[in-house]
């Protein structure tokens, strides 16, 4: 497996060969597949650039207003020649340093043919498809993190564009829906189905392509990852071996606390695994919240210093706004959330995975999301909900959690319920992938 300078390389002459795929544009539809922290972002914008360079109109679609926000900063700074539009929902607002480039344009349905590029999320391209057709499809499109949108979307935005490139990453989170598709389990026209595997089962032969790089995981983080929730995709690290450092300048302590123990643990090795005695609690678990609360304060007394490829050797204080902490319901943010403010540290980021995909930190501290329960549902066996918290980290990860998950999936185990027509089980997977990932965790479990 390739990494650092020749993983990178290898990467980049995927995109360049995306890009004259679309310049050509042979086919209706292509599909690029990437692990977490790939640079699909980069590759969307070097992408539409190009595009715009070759005199296209291009459309991007985006999951959330969040990410639109990025590509709209990203394309401007990168594309300066070229207007970036913006379609926004009612009440939304570029934030001020974008909407001040001077190549940005708020538009409007009626004038998305004033700007090269265009943004908007997924919601805003189906809600405007009407107007958006009487101006005219636009030359090409490119939905970002496509394997998060529904079918039912692409089937609204699919005729707004001439072709489409689909960029995202199969092992995160699938569409969040309220909507019970077990009618349509197995049928290709299920509209729950995200937007990927709906296209690949009316059309399975597009071309597909793979980034098999990580540019935000660095050597130590790739293989579990890789093992646990990409079992189909290789890929290897860009950074190279040592490049990285999360140094705790503060000398350790004559008689350190688990807290300490953990935090050096997770520097040296890139991970930690913090194990709570096994009970059965509520969501909020005090004890869990409080013992989450002690690492991110015991980390910010710590003085840390990063080093990384962007800081150089003499590396950079990791400020609050660089840790994350992940959980699995937003009832838990919303304690941690006070804990953490209550210790002055409200600049520390915590949200639920499902608001923290796509986003990079420095460190991340997560809650495992089978810590206290009495049950193994379908919705905290998730693959993607537990790849989620595990891939947001430049330098460390720190799970917490309580004994006994394994005995929990030992003892419930996926009804493995078949479906005609239906490949994939979710459910089985998301055990299995759990399985993998606690084999992991147990080598770097405090004793």
């Amino acid at each position: 497996m390739t990494a650092g300078v020749s993983a990178t390389a290898a990467a980049d002459a995927v995109v360049d060969d995306l890009i004259a795929a679309a310049l050509a544009a042979k086919d209706r539809a292509r599909l690029t597949d990437a692990p977490a922290g790939a640079g699909k972002t980069g590759a969307v914008v070097r992408l539409v650039g190009a595009l715009a360079d070759a005199g296209a109109r291009v459309g991007v679609v985006t999951q959330t207003n969040a990410q639109a926000f990025d590509v709209v900063e990203r394309a401007a700074a990168a594309h300066p020649g070229h207007t970036i539009g913006f379609l926004p929902a009612a009440g939304i607002v570029l934030p001020t340093p974008t909407a001040a480039r001077s190549n940005v344009r708020v538009l409007d349905p009626a004038s998305v043919h004033a700007a090269e590029i265009v943004v908007a999320t997924a919601d805003k391209w189906a809600y405007a498809r009407p107007r958006l057709l009487d101006a005219g499809p636009l030359d090409a499109g490119v939905v970002d993190e496509a394997y998060q949108m529904t079918s039912s979307k692409l089937l609204r935005i699919a005729e707004l564009f001439q072709t489409l490139d689909l960029v995202g990453d199969p092992g995160q989170l699938d569409p969040f829906s309220t909507v019970d598709d077990e009618r349509w389990e197995g049928l290709p026209q299920n509209p729950v189905l995200n937007a990927v595997d709906a296209l690949l089962a009316h059309h399975p032969d597009i071309p597909r392509r793979t980034l098999r790089v990580s540019r935000r995981l660095d050597g130590r983080a790739v293989p579990p990852i890789r093992d646990a929730f990409y079992p189909g995709l290789a890929f290897g690290p860009a950074a190279q071996a040592g490049a990285r450092a999360l140094v705790l300048r503060r000398p350790p302590s004559a008689r350190p606390a688990r807290a300490e123990i953990a935090l050096r643990r997770a520097a040296a090795d890139g991970w930690a695994y913090l194990e709570l005695p096994e009970r059965r609690t509520l969501q909020v678990d005090a004890e869990l919240i409080s013992t989450i609360v002690d690492l991110v304060q015991t980390l910010c007394a710590a003085e840390p210093l990063v080093v990384d490829e962007r800081s150089g050797p003499a590396g950079q204080a990791l400020t609050q706004a660089r840790i994350a902490v992940g959980v699995v319901h937003r009832s838990q943010r919303a304690a941690l959330a006070i804990a953490l403010q209550r210790r002055g540290l409200a600049d520390v980021v915590v949200d639920t995975a499902n608001r923290l995909q796509g986003r990079e930190f420095d460190l991340v501290i997560a809650a495992h999301p089978l810590s206290g329960r009495s049950d193994a549902s379908a919705f905290h066996l998730d693959a993607g909900r537990l790849c989620v918290l595990a891939t947001r980290h430049r330098q460390a990860c720190i799970l917490v959690g309580r004994a006994g998950a394994a005995r929990l999936l030992d003892d419930y185990p996926p009804p493995a319920r078949a479906a005609l027509g239906a490949d994939a089980d979710p459910e089985l997977d998301g055990w299995e992938a759990h399985v993998r990932f606690l084999e992991h965790l147990d080598t770097v479990k405090l004793a």
